[in-house]
C-alpha cells in the first residue's frame, strides 16, 4: 500500500517527482501575496514625518521618551507597530531622526545670522528670538534627546556630533 502511494501520478505531482521528469522546476513560481511592492521614497518620508510628529505630539503631552512605547507613537502616528520597524530599527533610532531634523531647523535660524551678518542690534535681536522660538517649539524633543543621552552613548554621540557641526558653522 506505502509503494502504491509513492507510485501515484497525482502523488509524483504534488512532491515534484515527476515536474522534475517534465521538465518542470519543482516549485512552481507564485507571486507573492504578503509582500507589497516598495513604496516610493516620498510616501516613505511622508511616514516617517508622520510618526516625527506623532513623538513630538506625545512628548508634548507629558509623555516621558523612555516609558513611550512603540506601540503607543505607531498609534498615534496611525501605522501598524510593524511598519514602525520598516522605518526605524529602534526607538533610539528614531529619536535621532526626529532630533536631526529638529535641531537642522534650529541651526538654519542662527545659520542664517552667520551668513548675512549683523547691520544692528535689531537684527541681532530677531535672530535670538528665532533661535528661542525653535528651542521652545522643539523643548520636550530636546529634553528627551538630553535624557536619553545620559544613558545611551549612541545618542550622545549624535548629539556632540550635530552640536559640533553647528560651532563648525559657526569658525
Amino acid at each position: 500500500l506505502l509503494d502504491e502511494r509513492a507510485a501515484h501520478p497525482a502523488r509524483e505531482l504534488c512532491t515534484g517527482r515527476a515536474r522534475g521528469r517534465a521538465g518542470l522546476s519543482a516549485r512552481p513560481e507564485m507571486p507573492s501575496v504578503t509582500r507589497r511592492a516598495a513604496r516610493s521614497p516620498e510616501h516613505r518620508e511622508a511616514v516617517v514625518r508622520e510618526v516625527a510628529e506623532a513623538v513630538e505630539r506625545l512628548l508634548e503631552g507629558g509623555h516621558g521618551y523612555t516609558t513611550l512605547g512603540v506601540q503607543r507613537i505607531a498609534e498615534e502616528a496611525g501605522i501598524a507597530r510593524s511598519t514602525f520597524y520598516l522605518y526605524f530599527p529602534d526607538k533610539t533610532a528614531l529619536l535621532m531622526r526626529v532630533a536631526e531634523s529638529a535641531t537642522e531647523d534650529l541651526f538654519s535660524v542662527a545659520g542664517a545670522w552667520l551668513a548675512e551678518g549683523f547691520a544692528d542690534r535689531a537684527e541681532l535681536q530677531r535672530t535670538l528670538l528665532g533661535v528661542i522660538a525653535q528651542q521652545r517649539e522643539h523643548a520636550p524633543l530636546l529634553a528627551a534627546l538630553m535624557e536619553v543621552a545620559g544613558y545611551e552613548e549612541a545618542v550622545a554621540e549624535f548629539w556632540r556630533g550635530r552640536v559640533g557641526s553647528f560651532i563648525d558653522r559657526l569658525c
